[in-house]
């Protein structure tokens, strides 16, 4: 008993909450945020910015200070999660480019070999304070241009899952949703136990967009029915007195 006890700690302790290959994982707190924020693709992203996520446990707030993040960073980040599930946080994890260029962006070459090292970086300059705690969403990488590339995260990331649910969703789902406010809104339907009434000012906040009301409510109609088609709403959803139901 006490063996075991020992290597449930070490489970809870130093290791990624587990999920399966076709399984992506986040705190619950990056799914309501504008964390992984929806803007326009041709729009300049900020090199410094400040977010505060509250936690659902103990009223904690999560603090993410770096570049500005969006939608397709947080794909990456939750691929490096799943990476890296079954190694210790911390460790050094190789894998294949090609592979991961695949499954993420859904083809190989020369433009989705750069994007994906971007991502990462991006992802390696920002910071997530909490409680006593900070730590980098993703330590360190190595981009050979021949061979396997390497990353590894920080071992305080396993004390991130600690403030805040964890949500599992489908990787293939996931994947398939249009990259944007469909994506954004996917995560945060997963991660809710029921949908309520949700007023639209309320989304356009959560979600990071600055564009015009009158246009997220237009980016909103497409988004929802994008879920439509792939099942992760049912076709009576609406929108009136400037909420969706």
């Amino acid at each position: 008993l006490l063996e075991e006890q020992r290597i449930e700690e070490e489970l809870e302790t130093k290791f990624i909450p587990q999920h399966g290959a076709g399984q992506l994982i986040s705190p619950r707190a990056f799914f309501v945020s504008p964390l992984f924020r929806v803007s326009s693709r041709s729009a300049a992203r900020s090199d410094s910015v400040t977010i505060e996520m509250k936690s659902e446990r103990q009223g904690l707030v999560l603090k993410y200070i770096g570049p500005e993040l969006r939608q397709s960073d947080g794909l990456v980040f939750m691929a490096l999660l799943n990476l890296t599930r079954d190694a210790q946080a911390g460790c050094t994890v190789h894998f294949s480019a090609e592979e991961l260029c695949r499954a993420v962006f859904q083809r190989y070459d020369g433009k989705s070999r750069v994007l994906l090292r971007d991502h990462i970086v991006r992802l390696q300059r920002g910071l997530v304070q909490f409680a006593d705690v900070s730590g980098q969403l993703c330590q360190r990488s190595h981009f050979p241009s021949r061979g396997q590339w390497s990353v590894a995260l920080d071992a305080d990331i396993v004390a991130l899952f600690k403030t805040s649910m964890n949500v599992w969703v489908d990787f293939q789902r996931r994947r398939a949703v249009p990259e944007g406010l469909s994506s954004w809104l996917y995560s945060f339907i997963e991660s809710q136990s029921r949908l309520i009434p949700m007023p639209l000012p309320t989304l356009q906040q959560l979600c990071g967009s600055d564009a015009e009301p009158e246009s997220f409510a237009r980016m909103l109609r497409r988004s929802l029915n994008d879920l439509v088609e792939l099942q992760v709403i049912d076709e009576g959803w609406s929108i009136s007195q400037g909420s969706v139901r």
